[in-house]
């Protein structure tokens, strides 16, 4: 009997963990998990995404045209910090978490959970490039504030969550199935 129970034991432990791996039929984790595979040179805080962004410059249209892929979500929240990094995008299930398909400052949205959005970028008076985006948070969306960093990706500090809060995006090459 013990044999017994100990099997039940180990199977009810390992729910929650099964519960967030993808189906067979293609499914996506109603939650993200963060990841730890960052790039060797990237900001692994909102203070060192800040100090990115700081350093950064206004992207011109013609540098946005492209797909922009979120490599990194971090935020120094006091007592409630994160870290989310993943060199080559990061992924939910076998979907990139964030997409953004730019044409110049026109650019389409596509984030896990959220549906297809359209966004204007719009150049400002202090180097940046800000969007809106709707995660359907009760507040409303965040406006993003963007600048090309010295590597070449885009540091954007999300203005509802200050101080350090943001994403990071990397210019890449992704396949049609891995955008959500």
């Amino acid at each position: 009997m013990s044999g017994l129970l100990s099997t039940i034991i180990i199977l009810v432990l390992a729910l929650p963990i099964c519960a967030q791996a993808p189906s067979s039929s293609g499914e996506i984790p109603q939650h993200s998990t963060p990841q730890n595979s960052p790039c060797s040179d990237q900001p692994k805080s909102g203070a060192e995404l800040a100090a990115s962004f700081k350093q950064g410059q206004l992207p011109l249209a013609a540098t946005m045209s492209g797909i922009w892929v979120e490599i990194g979500e971090v935020s120094d929240y006091p007592g409630d910090p994160f870290r989310s990094l993943n060199c080559s995008g990061e992924m939910r299930g076998g979907k990139l978490e964030f997409v953004l398909i730019a044409d110049g400052y026109s650019a389409e949205i596509h984030a896990v959970g959220t549906g297809v959005q359209k966004a204007s970028m719009h150049p400002d008076d202090k180097g940046n490039v800000t969007f809106l985006f709707d995660e359907g948070a009760d507040e409303g969306p965040d406006r993003y504030r963007c600048r090309l960093t010295r590597r070449k990706t885009l540091a954007c500090l999300a203005d509802l969550h200050p101080p350090y809060s943001g994403i990071e995006l990397k210019k890449m090459t992704v396949r049609p199935e891995q955008i959500y």
